[in-house]
């Protein structure tokens, strides 16, 4: 209760249907958590005897709640700095790598002074450059745009196939959704991981329940009595509900004569039970945990109302291999840009062909290119994050395996975290098994916990890179020519 004196007031004043009113006032310049740790002694001089034991044990829950809570963030805190910190906290937790950022400072100077050159070699050094290859700047400057913009469109379109797995996490279009799938007709789109949702739920319960935890054997750990002391504050509000409405309804008469000090006296005596019995009804479910809690239904139906939790766990844990196959869309749209360079050299026609009558040259090279490079992209930028799935030696220099599968031991941690800490409880028990059992699965096994949600709609991110393609290079053809 980190109140200020005047929120402890207002509480004293409305509280228990008013009943410590009176005495707020002496109270007056108390801090909730000045409240919290008096005594009960102090209290009965000030409420009363009955008013001061009731008051007493309700401020004790919120000391109890307050100092478990400082106990578990300086635990938390102590880990983390031992362990260097699990997973990497400076990542963001939820957001999507941004299409555009500022790249290191290496890159930034490697791009200024290539910029550099090329504009001294455009104007200062025209004509020694025109001599050199025997063609005019402006033809230079129309074959090297060719690279220049593949690698640009080729970023783009790999970082918009990734961000379309994402999102948007609900259906967006121009005509109602296709049952069954993720598009709409004529034009809409729902994220893969999203519509997936409850496949991914229900495939993630079938790996955690028959290779990772035992729910029985889980819940087994529970400490009946932690768990008792945990919801007694919560018991002991509801009991007072609870008594008053008993007796009101079946000896209304007796409760009218009470008064309020035996009232209060009946909810401490009440509360005083209740972890007795919290416990012995804990310790029965812990022996049929199976008939009380089904964790397929549960875990289902919160991931499927909560979407943008599975997003987190999907983009948390591969956020180092979704920034890496972005900035690689730059580098395959350069190499194959400069391929489509060196076909469009000889293959040009001569006389040039009239902007929208365009050749068979320019539909190839431009055309036909960009589809095959928008497809061929995509498809490379989406395989090698998951394939190979065995590590590949490869003249003992280099070991090649899918980019999620090399980070299994820090995904597995991640991934545990999270689902201990905001989909299931008992996280500590759940965070411990799961992030060590997870580690050590097959990388078969473990590439099938996150790959196979959107494997199946792998293609059509593949199309859309090909009609990408085949856009920007109608757009290449035009303008060239």
């Amino acid at each position: 209760m980190s109140w200020t004196p005047s929120a402890t007031q207002r509480w004293l004043e409305t509280f228990s249907s008013r009943r410590y009113a009176d005495v707020a006032p002496m109270l007056s310049g108390v801090s909730g958590t000045e409240l919290c740790f008096m005594s009960e002694s102090q209290l009965a001089k000030i409420c009363g005897p009955g008013r001061g034991m009731a008051l007493f044990n309700h401020v004790k829950q919120a000391r109890n709640a307050a100092e478990r809570a400082r106990k578990r963030e300086f635990e938390r805190k102590e880990k983390e700095r031992r362990e260097g910190g699990e997973g990497k906290e400076n990542k963001p937790t939820g957001s999507f790598p941004p299409l555009l950022y500022i790249p290191s400072l290496k890159v930034c100077l490697t791009f200024i002074l290539l910029s550099t050159l090329i504009a001294l070699l455009l104007t200062v050094w025209s004509s020694s450059l025109e001599d050199l290859l025997n063609t005019k700047v402006e033809t230079i400057i129309a074959y090297g745009s060719i690279p220049v913009i593949a690698c640009g469109f080729t970023y783009f379109h790999i970082w918009l196939a990734l961000y379309m797995t994402f999102f948007p996490y609900n259906y967006v279009g121009l005509g109602p959704q296709i049952p069954g799938t993720n598009v709409g007709f004529p034009l809409g789109w729902q994220g893969i991981i999203p519509f997936k949702a409850e496949k991914m739920a229900r495939m993630a319960v079938k790996l955690m329940t028959e290779q990772l935890i035992d729910v029985k054997e889980e819940f087994s750990k529970l400490d009946v009595d932690r768990v008792a002391t945990e919801i007694d504050g919560v018991v002991l509000e509801k009991l007072q509900a609870v008594i008053t409405n008993t007796f009101e309804k079946h000896q209304a008469d007796l409760w009218a004569l009470l008064p309020s000090d035996v009232r209060d006296e009946l909810v401490v005596k009440g509360g005083e039970a209740g972890p007795v019995v919290i416990s012995k009804i804990m310790t029965e479910v812990k022996e049929d945990i199976l008939s009380v809690f089904d964790i397929e239904e549960f875990v289902v139906g919160f991931m499927t109302a909560n979407k943008e939790l599975l997003n987190k766990v999907f983009i948390q844990c591969g956020w180092d291999e979704l920034c890496f196959i972005r900035d690689c869309g730059a580098v395959l749209g350069g190499l194959f840009g400069f391929l489509q360079m060196l076909l469009w050299i000889p293959l040009h026609p001569d006389p040039p062909d009239e902007p929208m009558h365009p050749g068979w040259q320019s539909l190839t090279v431009f055309l036909g290119f960009g589809l095959v490079v928008g497809c061929a992209t995509n498809y490379l930028a989406l395989k090698i994050i998951f394939e190979p799935i065995e590590p590949i030696n490869i003249c003992g220099i280099y070991t090649l395996q899918g980019l999620f599968l090399k980070r299994q031991k820090e995904i597995s941690a991640v991934y545990g975290k999270i689902t201990a800490t905001e989909v299931l409880s008992a996280r500590n028990i759940i965070k411990r098994t799961m992030s060590e059992r997870m580690g050590a699965l097959p990388a078969k096994q473990f590439e099938r916990l996150l790959h196979p949600v959107f494997e199946e709609d792998e293609w059509k991110l593949i199309v859309m890179g090909g009609v990408l393609g085949v856009a920007i290079g109608a757009l290449q053809a035009y303008f060239i020519n």
